[in-house]
C-alpha cells in the first residue's frame, strides 16, 4: 500500500510551495541540468506549474518511488517544434519522509 507514501510526497510538495520544506534532508537529482541538483532548482521546477497527478505503481512487491506529473498549461518550443509543457518528478520515501527527489524530463527508451 503506497497511500501513506503518496501523502508524504504531497505534504513535501505543499511544504516546498509554502517555503517550509527542509533543504538538508533530501537529495536532489536534476535530469535537465545535472550541475544544478539543488533545492532551489527543484523549487522553481515544482512551483511554476499545477500538479496534474500523483501516483504510485500498484501491486509492486517493493516500495517504488512516488511519481508526480505537472501540467503547465502552455506550449513551449523544443527542437523547433511547439510541445505541451509537462514536468515530472519521482520521490523516494523512507521512514516517513522524502529522502530523494529526481526531477526533469523522463528518459525515453526506444525499442524497435
Amino acid at each position: 500500500d503506497h497511500t501513506n507514501d503518496i501523502a508524504i510526497a504531497a505534504r513535501f510538495l505543499a511544504d516546498v510551495r509554502q517555503g517550509n520544506a527542509s533543504r538538508t534532508t533530501v537529495t536532489f537529482e536534476n535530469r535537465e541540468d545535472p550541475k544544478a541538483p539543488t533545492f532551489e532548482a527543484f523549487s522553481r521546477y515544482a512551483n511554476e506549474c499545477s500538479i496534474k497527478q500523483i501516483y504510485a505503481i500498484p501491486g509492486a512487491t517493493q516500495r517504488l518511488p512516488i511519481s508526480v506529473e505537472w501540467d503547465c498549461g502552455r506550449f513551449v518550443v523544443k527542437d523547433g517544434r511547439p510541445t505541451w509543457e509537462e514536468r515530472f518528478a519521482s520521490f523516494r520515501v523512507d521512514n516517513g519522509r522524502v529522502v530523494e527527489a529526481t526531477f526533469g524530463k523522463l528518459p525515453v527508451v526506444k525499442i524497435r
